[in-house]
This record gives C-alpha cells, sequence and structure tokens, in this order.
C-alpha cells in the first residue's frame, strides 16, 4: 500500500468517525432536550394542581369561617351534614355539624349520583307520624327523574326546612328503603319518633341552582295543599324568588322549546359560578395575602405534589403579592435563604398565578426553581451518557489503534524493504569475490604458482566466513526473536571480554588513525551470562562508533565501567555523527538503519542494535542510548552483577 492510499484511508476514516461521534453528541443533546422539556411540562402541570388547591382551601377556609359564626345548633336539634355516601350517627352528628352549608350543598353537582343527609326529626307531635314529621308536600316525580317522589313544598321552621330540601328536591330514599310514592314516606316516617335520625337520599336537577330564579317545572291540576301525590306535571314556568311579586305574563307555553330551557339553564348555571366566585371574592376584598395562603400547607402540598410527580430533588419557591412594584417588599412567603431574593428565583420561567380571574382581591404569584435541575437531569440521562461516551471511546481507540498498526506496518515492510536491499549487497560482495577467485585460479591461460594459489585460497576462505557471519546472524537474530533461543549460562568477567573486543577492534581504528581508551573503574564486574552473545553485544556497540565516525575525523572511542548498586553498568562512547530525538527513538527497531543519503558506505542488515537490546533483556538487563546530532553518541548497558 502506498503512502498516499493511507493517507487517504486515515482521512476517510476520521472523517466518519468524526460524523458518528457528531451524530452521537446530537443524539445525547436531542435525548437531554426532551428531558427538559418533559420537566418543564410536569413542573407545570405540579403548579397548576397546587395553584388549584390553594384555592380550593382558601374557599373552603372561608366557608369554615363564616359558618363557624352561625354553626350552633337550632333550638329544635336539626342539621344536614354531607357524608360522601357514609352515614354519620347518634351524637358524632352533633359534632360534625355541617362542613357545607346548606346553600352550598343545594349548589353542588346534582345531576350526579345522589347524597346520603341525616336529618334529626323535629321535636314535635302530629297525629299523621306518630309523634315525629318531616314538613314536606309531596307528589310523584316526572318520569324523566326516575323513582322517587317530588318536594312540592317544605313548611317553614320544620326539619326538613332546616335540613336544606327544597322544592322540586326528588327523594329517592329515606333510611335506605327506595321510595316510590308519598305512601312509602309516611309509612316510613311513622317508624319514628321525635328526636331520631332519618337518612334521606335525594337529588337536585340543576335547574334549581339559581340563587336570584325559583324555577318550578309543575303546576298543579287542583290546589289541594295537602294531597298531591296523584298530581302530574303539564308545562313549566319560572317565579321570582321569594319575596318577589310574581309576574301573571310569566307562564310560558305548552311546548316551549326544550332545547331554549337547556340553554337557559346552563346559562344560569354560568352566571351562578361566576356570582359564586365574585361572593367569595368580596368577603377576602380586605384580607391580606398572608392570611388568604398558609405557609405550612403551600410548603407541604409544593413537596408532595413534587414527589407524586417524581420530582425529588431540593427546591426554592416565593410567594409574591402582585399589588406593589417593589420585589424585595412584595415577598409573602419564601424558603430561600437569601433575602432579598436572588435574581435566580425571580426570574424563573416556573410560576403561577393564584386568583388569576380575581376581580376585587388582589392576586398572588407563585414563583419556584430547582437548583439541581441541570443534575437532576443529567443523573437521569447518566446510563445513556456513559453508554455512549464508552462506545465511543472504544471506537476511537480502535480506530487509532488501527491507524497506529497500519503505520508501523508500512513502515516495517519499507525496513524489510531496505533489509533485502542492504543483505543482497552485503552478500553479492562476498560471493563476486569468490567468484572472481575462482575464475582466476581456474583459468589455463594464468600461471598458477604456489604464492597465487594460496593468495587466492585465503581470500576465498575469508568471504566465505564473512558470508557465513551474515547467515548466521540472519538466523540467529530469528530465533532469538522467536525465543527458540537457549543461552549458556556461566560466569563471565566483562573487563577481560571488553578488553579483547576493544583489541580486535583497535585494528580498524588505526586504519582511520583513531584510538580506544579503556576506563574499567568497576570494582565487580562478574555477571552470569552466555559470553557468545554478550561479547556480540559489545562488538556490534564497537563496530557501530567505527562506522558511523565522521568522514576525515579519526574516531575516539572510550570504554567505560562502574558499578550501581547490584549492576555492572558499560558505557561506549564516540564522537561520531551522533542522532536526532526522532532517530534515536528507533535506532532499537528491528531492521532500522540511519539514514545516510543513497550513499551506501555504511554497511549492516539493520540488526545490530535490536540484536543488543533482545540479547540484554534475555540476561535481565537494559540498554539505553543518548546522543547529539554531530556530537557523537553514548551507549549505556546495564546488567545485573553474579550472585
Amino acid at each position: 500500500m502506498q503512502n498516499h492510499h493511507i493517507r487517504l484511508l486515515i482521512a476517510i476514516m476520521a472523517i466518519s468517525l468524526s460524523g458518528l461521534v457528531w451524530l452521537q453528541y446530537r443524539w445525547v443533546m436531542e435525548a437531554i432536550s426532551v428531558k427538559e422539556a418533559r420537566f418543564d411540562q410536569t413542573v407545570n402541570e405540579v403548579m397548576q394542581k397546587v395553584v388549584f388547591r390553594m384555592e380550593k382551601l382558601e374557599t373552603a377556609r372561608l366557608m369554615w369561617e363564616r359558618l363557624s359564626q352561625t354553626s350552633n345548633l337550632p333550638p329544635n336539634g336539626i342539621q344536614l351534614t354531607v357524608t360522601n355516601n357514609s352515614i354519620i350517627t347518634g351524637a358524632d352528628t352533633a359534632r360534625q355539624i355541617a362542613a357545607i352549608p346548606p346553600a352550598v350543598v343545594a349548589n353542588c353537582p346534582d345531576d350526579s349520583a345522589t347524597n346520603n343527609h341525616v336529618v334529626f326529626i323535629r321535636k314535635s307531635k302530629s297525629p299523621a307520624s306518630g309523634g315525629a314529621f318531616l314538613g314536606v308536600v309531596l307528589e310523584a316525580a316526572p318520569e324523566n327523574f326516575g323513582p322517587g317522589v317530588m318536594v312540592t313544598q317544605v313548611v317553614n321552621n320544620s326539619p326538613a326546612k332546616a335540613a336544606g330540601l327544597k322544592e322540586g328536591d326528588i327523594i329517592t330514599a329515606l333510611d335506605s328503603e327506595p321510595v316510590f310514592s308519598a305512601h312509602d314516606i309516611q309509612e316510613l316516617v311513622a317508624k319514628h319518633s321525635a328526636g331520631d335520625e332519618v337518612i334521606i337520599r335525594y337529588k337536585r336537577p340543576r335547574l334549581f341552582n339559581s340563587p336570584a330564579l325559583l324555577t318550578r317545572n309543575y303546576i298543579r291540576k287542583d290546589s289541594a295543599a295537602l294531597n298531591r301525590q296523584n298530581n302530574t306535571f303539564i308545562q313549566a314556568g319560572i317565579f321570582p324568588a321569594s319575596g318577589q311579586k310574581a309576574d301573571s305574563q310569566a307562564v310560558w307555553p305548552d311546548n316551549l322549546d326544550t332545547t331554549a330551557l337547556a340553554t337557559l339553564a346552563a346559562r344560569m348555571e354560568q352566571n351562578y359560578e361566576h356570582i359564586q366566585s365574585i361572593a367569595v371574592e368580596m368577603m377576602l376584598v380586605n384580607k391580606p395575602i398572608n392570611e388568604r395562603f398558609d405557609k405550612l400547607a403551600l410548603e407541604t402540598t409544593l413537596k408532595s405534589t413534587l414527589q407524586d410527580a417524581g420530582i425529588d430533588i431540593p427546591f426554592e419557591y416565593c410567594l409574591l403579592a402582585k399589588d406593589n412594584c417593589n420585589f424585595n417588599n412584595n415577598v409573602v412567603y419564601t424558603n430561600s435563604p437569601h433575602f432579598p431574593v436572588e435574581p435566580h428565583l425571580l426570574n424563573t420561567p416556573y410560576r403561577k398565578i393564584i386568583g388569576q380571574e380575581a376581580v376585587f382581591t388582589p392576586t398572588a404569584e407563585l414563583l419556584l426553581h430547582f437548583p439541581q435541575q441541570k443534575k437532576y437531569i443529567y443523573n437521569s440521562s447518566l446510563f445513556m451518557l456513559g453508554s455512549s461516551l464508552l462506545f465511543n471511546l472504544i471506537i476511537m481507540a480502535v480506530f487509532a489503534f488501527t491507524m497506529h498498526t497500519i503505520i508501523r506496518q508500512k513502515k516495517l515492510s519499507d525496513m524489510k524493504t531496505d533489509f533485502i536491499n542492504n543483505m543482497t549487497h552485503e552478500l553479492k560482495t562476498p560471493i563476486s569475490t569468490i567468484k572472481l577467485a575462482c575464475e582466476i585460479l581456474t583459468d589455463k591461460n594464468l600461471v598458477k604458482t604456489e604464492e597465487r594459489i594460496e593468495r587466492y585460497a585465503g581470500m576465498i576462505q575469508e568471504e566465505n566466513s564473512r558470508l557465513q557471519d551474515h547467515v548466521e546472524k540472519v538466523l540467529q537474530f530469528a530465533r532469538l526473536e522467536k525465543g527458540n533461543l537457549k543461552l549458556n549460562i556461566e560466569r563471565i568477567d566483562m573487563h577481560r571480554v571488553l578488553l579483547e573486543a576493544a583489541q580486535k577492534t583497535m585494528l580498524r581504528v588505526n586504519k582511520q588513525h583513531g584510538n580506544i581508551t579503556t576506563n574499567l573503574q568497576a570494582a565487580n564486574a562478574t555477571v552470569d551470562g552466555d559470553l557468545l552473545h554478550l561479547t556480540n553485544v559489545i562488538y556490534n556497540l564497537l563496530d557501530n562508533a567505527v562506522k558511523y565516525a565522521k568522514p576525515d575525523v579519526p574516531p575516539q572511542i572510550v570504554i567505560a565501567t562502574c558499578n550501581l548498586e547490584n549492576n555492572l553498568i558499560i558505557a561506549v562512547t564516540d564522537n561520531g555523527i551522533g542522532m536526532g530525538k526522532d532517530t534515536i527513538n528507533k535506532i532499537f527497531e528491528q531492521f532500522y538503519r540511519v539514514p545516510t543519503g543513497n550513499i551506501h558506505n555504511v554497511k549492516g542488515f539493520g540488526l545490530g542494535l535490536s540484536y543488543a537490546k533482545l540479547m540484554v533483556e534475555q540476561h535481565g538487563g537494559a540498554i539505553k542510548a543518548s546522543s547529539r546530532l554531530g556530537k557523537g553518541s553514548t551507549f549505556e548497558v546495564n546488567l545485573p552483577l553474579a550472585q
């Protein structure tokens, strides 16, 4: 693979990886944005619920206060209690006085399921009821209301009047017994005595909810006052409320459109809701915000509603009165530790108005801030973020390793090509010399003297030994790299090895008018190792010092030793061409040779220093090099001393 192909491959893989990482980042950001939007929606829903509950609690508290002012039992001991389909009996009823007054009960959604009501029968005697009576006049209920008996008149100061029964109510059961006629009610009431409890179940049509108009959807056929159970409805009419004079033209015709009646009822219902809301406001108009809303109730409602929504992190809230513009003065309640309230709470996007539709009363604004909102959202996405980051790191690591492997293999391929070229050159020289000597010896035209034959025979022998050394060096390195080389360990005096190697190398150095100096300072130079391989290591270092000497500069080589703890340090220093930082990091790599241009003036395969490094490490030692370009190099071998 050529270099430009590798660069193109790296560029394509880098672009693909960058695109993948960008898509992962966008996906994670989108997921976090969705979680933030869901968090915002949940908080807004929570605040809406809290505002609704606080407004409802405010209305309930107002009703309780109004009721507590007039909640004494009347002289005859009658009172209505709404019990949500449960029955309050005996003394409990007397103690739990009317949580909702009769006016409120009349305005409840009456077209839903009927409610149970407890009534104390008035302590008065009536011959018709055996000493007890309700004080109502009854007739059959219309067919569209189902079974039951309609109340057509309520006697003043009677138990039914005090209990809140009104004309038009449909009584469906008494003491859990269904009733279908006034006679059924008379029989059931006759079983009681004055002071007993009677449970009445009734329905009230929505059309009777207006406080301004009393709607009667019946007109009696006859004027009998006490016997009306057989009467039926014949038309509808609207009459003024109590205390107003009736309009003789207020009777509607028989063919009155039922849709018009329904529309009228809906408008009356809506108008009454507005009237009721304004009435509540008028009762609160002079109350400050801190008296209308309780701080503990607000905090408890906020905390419980947030927990129900799955948000269980610290929050700061602030309740502001909206009747002035000074933020620091209109803070009603807050749990923020800072005062004045910090801008991050005042500028929060989570805010709701309490009493937004109020006309007379000042409104309040509820602000909510979550200091750990970002942390909460990111923690909820931690698994997704961690997984995405982990896979991206794995992909990038694999990409980097792949690129490193490709580049390394390319360099190794180039070095192997150089090795083959160098090996061909190194082997070609002795082969050519041997071939030439053989041609001379076999040439019949040349005079073959004994001296000439010995000279050419010695030349052949020398070049053959040289060729054998090259081949043996390659095979030896291959065995060492595969781990098949076995060392012949013996006790060795490294000072003797260094002196012998220096003496043999001196012949080559003297040809270049150089010198080898020994400075053997080590007190103990004995190591356990393979003599042959350690000798080759020293020869390789001295050979490099000679080969890479400066041109026309006599080589000066220094061999020094010393002891460091339990190690022998051997240093070989020269004054050769030296190496740069890029080169010195590669000299121990297999097949690497210091570049000298296109001139092949340095012989070798690029295996000498690689072989030296592997062999020193096989003996439990280490080798390192230091050099400056143009100043020479120093190779330092560290071997453990013999024990």
